[in-house]
C-alpha cells in the first residue's frame, strides 16, 4: 500500500506555489508585459486635412465620405434601425 501523504507538507507546497505565481505576476508587470512594450515608439502624424489634397479633390474623413455617399438613402430614413441598415448598405457598395 501507498504511504499516507503528510497534509502539512501538501499545504505548504500549495502556499509556496501560490506565492511563486504572485511573484511571477509582479515581475511581468514590472518588466512591461502588462502594458506597452518598452520598445514601442509613438510617431506623431498629420491628419489628412493637414496634408492637403491633389488639385480637384478635397480631403475629408472616412466617416464624412460615407455620410456623403449615403445621403440619398439617409433622406428616406424614418428610424434609427433603418439608418443602421442604410449605412451598412452604403458601406457594402
Amino acid at each position: 500500500m501507498a504511504k499516507k501523504k503528510d497534509k502539512t507538507k501538501v499545504i505548504t507546497r500549495c502556499q509556496q506555489a501560490k506565492q511563486q505565481k504572485v511573484r511571477k505576476r509582479k515581475l511581468r508587470l514590472i518588466k512591461g508585459r502588462g502594458g506597452e512594450s518598452p520598445g514601442s515608439l509613438i510617431v506623431a502624424r498629420h491628419g489628412l486635412s493637414d496634408l492637403g489634397a491633389p488639385t480637384g479633390f478635397c480631403s475629408v474623413s472616412f466617416s464624412q465620405a460615407m455620410m456623403e455617399y449615403a445621403a440619398p438613402l439617409m433622406e428616406q430614413i424614418k428610424g434609427e434601425k433603418a439608418m443602421n441598415v442604410a449605412m451598412q448598405f452604403s458601406g457594402l457598395f
